[in-house]
Parts: structure tokens; sequence; C-alpha cells
């Protein structure tokens, strides 16, 4: 796992965001003390595994119409419940993704024979 990510608790959702009056655009809340910060990788789910398709470019997405993606964590990390606000912190792979926010949309799972613990995403 190359990433580095940061996952808080978000109760409020945007609804507590403040708005910055010079760009127009919510600024997120910190929510303080994270549920786990560490090793991840995002990677995105393939079309046709149930995914919705993406909606016209004018179009506000929804969350079931948004892409999604599939978090990994180490085993070690605690369980991670939906709702909570993931903010990837470095990526070494990826130049654009330090920054990028998601929304967990599903538990955490894990398997009979884990290697890691997986977490449906959508990007905020």
């Amino acid at each position: 796992m190359d990433d580095t990510c940061r996952i808080v608790a978000d109760p409020a959702g945007v609804s507590d965001d403040p708005m910055d009056e010079r760009t127009g655009e919510l600024v997120p809340v910190d929510a303080g003390q994270p549920l786990y910060e560490g090793p991840c990788m995002l990677t995105p789910t393939a079309p046709g595994d149930g995914t919705p398709e993406a909606t016209a470019p004018s179009a506000e997405p929804t969350d079931a119409a948004r892409q999604r993606y599939r978090l990994l964590l180490p085993l070690s990390s605690p369980p991670i419940p939906a709702g909570v606000v993931l903010t990837v912190i470095t990526s070494r792979r990826d130049p654009e993704l330090p920054g990028e926010r998601f929304r967990a949309d599903s538990a955490g799972q894990v398997s009979t024979f884990a290697v890691a613990r997986q977490v449906g995403m959508v990007r905020l």
C-alpha cells in the first residue's frame, strides 16, 4: 500500500461545512481525532460490477451515480463504519490524489482468507 490516508467520523456531512466566500466551495470541518491514519490503497471499481453509470457532465451526481472506489486497509486497522470520510494524505503513484476526499458507503469487510480490510467509497 503506497498511499497514506486519514479517516475521520463526519456525522453532519457537508451540512456543517462553512462556505469559502471567495471560491463558493464548502470547506471541510476538521472532525478531530482520526479513526485511522496510515497505509491505504484506493482503486476504482470496474464498470459492469453493479456500479451505476456516470450521469451527464452537467448533472450533479448522486452517491448512486458517482464512480465507486474500493479502499483497502491493513487487517490491523480498526473496523470502518459507513459514513466516515477519508482524506488522502500522500500518494507515491498519483500526484493529484493527495487532498482528495471520499465517503464510505459501506462498512469495512473481511473474509475467511482476508489479506486486507475492504471498504466501499464514493468521491466527494
